[in-house]
């Protein structure tokens, strides 16, 4: 346990409101990556669900269970659960159809290199798309969110071994897929 993790853990065991607020400003971006990745269009609500149930569970939870909470690999494992239960609660629900807004370039940069970026992620979220759940995550998990092996593992509930597996098979259908279409420097 590193000290800052050790300084959550102990401002969490003193003051859960406090402690919680710190977590969200050192872990809000991996929160809404993951649940962005994993939900799509409705990953801003999936992260702030997933932050008010992490907000009521450590309220509820004893000091000795704090005193042993992994924050990052709870967290996401959280979010992650969130999302899914989105999705299956949103296959329930009538489809709204209609096109999305498309994100604002900066105006700085060259109207081409904004298209071809675009073009770039959009071929990337769609391949990930493809992957089996797993295996998407994996790759979420370990390459956007950069997690460590362990930290991804715990968050899957599998050992880094299994972990690997799904990052090894996910990644090698990306590239089978998308070598044709992106240059070798934007594969993963």
């Amino acid at each position: 346990m590193t000290d800052r993790t050790s300084r959550i853990t102990r401002l969490l065991i003193e003051d859960v409101d406090a402690g919680f607020e710190q977590i969200v400003r050192d872990h809000v971006g991996a929160v809404m990556t993951l649940a962005r990745r994993l939900a799509g269009e409705t990953g801003d609500d999936v992260a702030q669900e997933s932050l008010v149930r992490a907000l009521r569970a450590l309220r509820a939870m004893p000091a000795d269970q704090i005193a042993e909470l992994n924050v990052v690999a709870w967290l996401l494992t959280i979010t992650r659960h969130t999302a899914y239960n989105e999705f299956r609660a949103r296959r329930r629900r009538p489809e709204i159809t209609g096109q999305p807004l498309p994100d604002v370039p900066d105006v700085g940069e060259r109207p081409d290199a904004v298209a071809e970026q675009a073009h770039t992620t959009a071929l990337l979220r769609a391949g990930l798309d493809r992957l089996p759940p797993i295996q998407r995550d994996a790759v979420v998990l370990r390459h956007v969110l950069d997690l460590s092996s362990r930290d991804a593992a715990a968050i899957l509930d599998c050992n880094e071994n299994t972990l690997k597996s799904h990052l090894a098979r996910g990644l090698r259908q990306l590239r089978a897929e998308l070598a044709p279409t992106l240059s070798r420097e934007d594969l993963p």
